[in-house]
């Protein structure tokens, strides 16, 4: 992802760019330029060309940043959120925080990513995932329970997100058992939440958010049902990076609580 990234760290200025330009910024050939631009197209990105002009984004991305992230934490739950790895691209969240929680990772690891290859929503659906233009975040927790105890955390962490959206946005928002957020009968968000541990404890759960901000039309084929995205609802595009600061912290909250 690193040279396709470069790309479109350029691209998303705003303006056109010549290819023969953008090849010599990146130190490579204009073929080169051309098949990075087929791989973005490839992560559900819209590449606006004109011809004898050049290229552009056809929409503009906010890309997350950890520090961003970390400095829109209010005191007392920045402490508790040890690490956050923000991934350019990744299978799943929630498979890369299951990987770290069995090496001993802390509670509070979180993991966001811009790009999910294996995206997954409850019994083993595809989770769409286009580039830039969603959330995928997922957060692991140690518990001194066992998993039991753990049998409500999916609806917890429903209504920890239901009040991260009404801290950022007007909307009415709600939510569809089990594990669904909807806006007016369309689906808007999802939480997957994986549970591991000893019968009797400890255990830890892996809580995985997927929200809609601005799906792009062409990734939307790909799903199943009635659907809509943040854009849809006010015509106005939050920042990722404060609803992901937003989630964190009534996440966090939640699962210390629970």
């Amino acid at each position: 992802m690193t040279d396709r990234f470069a790309l479109l760290q350029i691209l998303d200025d705003g303006h056109l760019h010549y290819g023969e330009v953008l090849g010599d910024r990146l130190g490579v050939t204009r073929a080169a330029i051309w098949k990075q631009l087929r791989g973005l197209e490839s992560l559900g990105l819209s590449i606006h060309a004109v011809r004898g002009r050049g290229y552009r984004l056809a929409q503009p991305l906010e890309f997350l940043q950890a520090e961003q992230i970390r400095n829109l934490l209010v005191p007392g739950v920045r402490e508790c959120l040890p690490l956050l790895d923000v991934l350019h691209e990744i299978d799943s969240t929630n498979t890369y925080l299951k990987t770290r929680a069995t090496q001993g990772a802390a509670s509070g690891t979180v993991c966001v990513a811009e790009w999910q290859r294996a995206g997954r929503g409850r019994q083993g659906r595809v989770w769409v995932s286009p580039f830039g233009c969603n959330l995928y975040l997922s957060l692991l927790w140690r518990f001194a329970a066992g998993p039991a105890a753990l049998a409500g955390l999916s609806l917890a962490a429903g209504v920890a997100l239901v009040q991260a959206l009404r801290d950022c946005v007007d909307g009415e928002f709600g939510l569809k058992w089990p594990n669904d957020l909807w806006w007016r009968g369309r689906k808007l968000g999802g939480i997957l939440v994986e549970i591991a541990g000893e019968a009797s404890g400890p255990s830890y759960a892996i809580i995985g958010i997927g929200l809609n901000i601005r799906m792009p039309d062409d990734a939307t084929g790909e799903i199943g049902q009635p659907w809509v995205d943040l854009y849809r609802i006010s015509r106005e595009q939050p920042s990722r990076n404060a609803l992901a600061a937003a989630v964190l912290k009534r996440l966090s909250m939640t699962t210390a609580q629970y």
